[in-house]
């Protein structure tokens, strides 16, 4: 049976540095198996995985292995099945349909990053993003989680707006809820909401030269 590489090799990662958020080796290391896993996916969708392909991906997998063996202490070594899945080309990724946006985000793709708050949440906030229509977005959470939630900050101007609410949620994870399941509740932290709001601020918006007067 192939070896599936975002359940059965990310997710693994990603579960490991998730429980120590602040050990940034066990970070780097999720980081590079999803940018591995996310890259395959991203070329399976367009064309064949050439090998390539492969070997690059067997590349990011040894430096991986590389790292896993070095930080010790780990039961299992999940690259080393990782790298075998490679070597025989068995493997699929069945990217969650919540996740696939995110993952096949390109350049040219905008959208609404915000922060949302509840009473029922005291001293948390939520880092959201869409690319549809917010009223709409918060009124599903609503019905779908059973609670009211408030509208503290939204910016609709933002470029890959699925990345940039990655990035800021790496760097926030150790204030993230653990109680909230992975990807489902999305992104609620215990932290002043004025600090979400300010890295979506920090965002910059890159336009070409050839469109400056």
């Amino acid at each position: 049976m192939p070896l599936d590489l975002y359940d059965q090799v990310y997710k693994r990662f990603y579960q490991r540095s998730y429980r120590y958020a602040e050990d940034w080796d066990l970070l780097e290391m999720t980081q590079l198996v999803h940018d591995l896993v996310r890259n395959l996916y991203r070329i399976q969708t367009k064309r064949l995985i050439s090998k390539d392909d492969i070997d690059d991906a067997l590349n990011t997998a040894h430096n991986l292995c590389n790292l896993e063996i070095s930080y010790g202490g780990f039961g299992t070594i999940f690259s080393k099945r990782l790298i075998r899945a490679l070597e025989e080309e068995d493997f699929e990724i069945k990217v969650p349909k919540y996740k696939m946006s995110s993952w096949l985000e390109n350049e040219d793709h905008w959208g609404t990053l915000y922060v949302l708050t509840a009473k029922s949440r005291p001293g948390q906030c939520k880092l959201g993003v869409t690319q549809g229509n917010l009223e709409e977005r918060i009124s599903k959470y609503q019905y779908r989680h059973h609670y009211s939630v408030e509208l503290y900050f939204s910016r609709t101007d933002i470029p890959t707006p699925f990345r940039h609410e990655e990035a800021i949620t790496k760097q926030f994870l150790a204030h993230k809820n653990s109680n909230n399941a992975d990807g489902r509740s999305n992104e609620w932290f215990f932290l002043d909401p004025k600090l979400l709001k300010k890295e979506i601020q920090k965002i910059e918006i890159k336009t070409n030269a050839s469109t400056q007067d």
